[in-house]
């Protein structure tokens, strides 16, 4: 039985913080076209930063057709320290972190700007897809966003919650205060639930 309660529990739990992605933010990255040896910069955008005090993302990149050479902060974090490792030909992981801890405000820009060399012989596109992120704000904590189609990798896991994470997320939810407010969410969410759980 308790382990329905929690099952349940977990199920409302997800549900809020599914309806609560509507609202999520945002990563996009345009395509940039450039030449042999054209040295290009191609900017990580988002259209809502707030909160988040640092990121972590692997990019994929087409080695045949450009390399990566730099990563720099950019308008929403020039004072962050951002840094870049190349995990293999054809991914390039990046992280960025503000040393004071201090979130960032609820405004659109740039997370950072990578820097390519391009190889190829004629003029190419640069399209670079996101294989795996995350964005945490101050304490840690893993904040809801998703990823221009355009960008998104085929193999894309996402940030996949967890039962915990699903609890720690939870906390962090501007939930209605009154008893009567919560209270009407439960009701409503447990006759939705109640179609498809089956007790035993």
């Amino acid at each position: 039985m308790n382990k329905q309660i929690r099952k349940i529990t977990l199920m409302i739990i997800a549900v809020l913080i599914v309806a609560s992605l509507g609202f999520a933010r945002e990563i996009s990255i345009p395509d940039i076209t450039g030449s042999q040896q054209q040295a290009i910069s191609v900017p990580v955008n988002i259209d809502d930063a707030s909160k988040i005090a640092g990121f972590q993302f692997t990019i994929d990149y087409d080695h045949s057709v450009c390399e990566p050479v730099d990563v720099k902060a950019r308008d929403l974090t020039s004072n962050w320290m951002v840094a870049m490792n190349v995990k293999s030909a054809g991914k390039v992981k990046v992280i960025g972190f503000n040393p004071t801890l201090k979130p960032l405000s609820a405004s659109e820009g740039s997370l950072f700007v990578l820097s390519f060399r391009v190889v190829a012989n004629n003029a190419e596109s640069i399209k670079l897809k996101v294989s795996s992120g995350k964005l945490v704000d101050s304490k840690g904590k893993k904040l809801p966003f998703s990823i221009a189609s355009k960008n998104l990798d085929s193999s894309y896991q996402g940030n996949k919650l967890t039962d915990k994470d699903i609890l720690e997320v939870a906390k962090g939810m501007n939930l209605p205060c009154s008893t009567v407010g919560i209270a009407l969410i439960l009701c409503i969410l447990l006759a939705v639930l109640s179609l498809t759980v089956k007790f035993e």
